[in-house]
């Protein structure tokens, strides 16, 4: 099943039977993760925008590559938050911090209206783990023919992450595919 954020809001969005309590008291994993489920079914979501940064951006302190995504549509902007509904039927412990998908920055004339998109690569740096239409390398990231404004299409997994050292739980959005239209 697959949603933009404004048609996903609408639905009844759960983790299933996703159990925190049990994950903190087994205490096996750092970072647990939840399938975002309509029914019995884990959703994707489809993000469709535009680039606003230059090639991908590398960062040395989270060892990450990301691209700057700002969405087209005003109405899947303003339903991101309310994607974290899905975390009502869950205890929480008050301890917990909640982190936020959209950003600001320098790319921002507002606050809160960029989605930085983690591009997940392979042990080996060899590839990237989704399709694209364009040729993206990540041991060469400089070199990706990206630029502010080309049209992006995205699709994901939606999945809710608990870091249970850290005490931060958030959405995560595990890319499918990448699509560039250029410009």
């Amino acid at each position: 099943m697959s949603f933009t954020p404004c048609h996903l809001a609408a639905e009844n969005i759960t983790l299933g039977s996703f159990d925190l309590k049990k994950a903190i008291a087994e205490d096996k994993k750092l970072i647990e993760m939840a399938a975002v489920k309509v029914g019995r079914y884990p959703i994707k979501i489809e993000l469709v925008g535009e680039t606003i940064t230059t090639g991908i951006n590398v960062s040395s302190e989270y060892h990450s590559h990301s691209i700057g995504f700002k969405f087209s549509n005003d109405d899947d902007l303003a339903a991101i938050p309310n994607l974290f509904n899905v975390f009502e039927d869950i205890e929480i412990p008050q301890d917990w911090q909640q982190k936020d998908l959209l950003k600001d920055g320098k790319y921002s004339k507002t606050n809160l209206d960029i989605l930085w998109l983690k591009l997940k690569h392979d042990q080996r740096k060899s590839a990237y783990k989704f399709k694209s239409n364009i040729k993206l390398n990540p041991k060469k990231p400089q070199e990706a023919a990206l630029e502010p404004g080309e049209e992006i299409k995205v699709t994901a997994d939606l999945k809710a992450y608990f870091n249970l050292k850290d005490k931060i739980y958030g959405l995560s959005i595990g890319i499918r595919t990448l699509n560039i239209e250029k410009v």
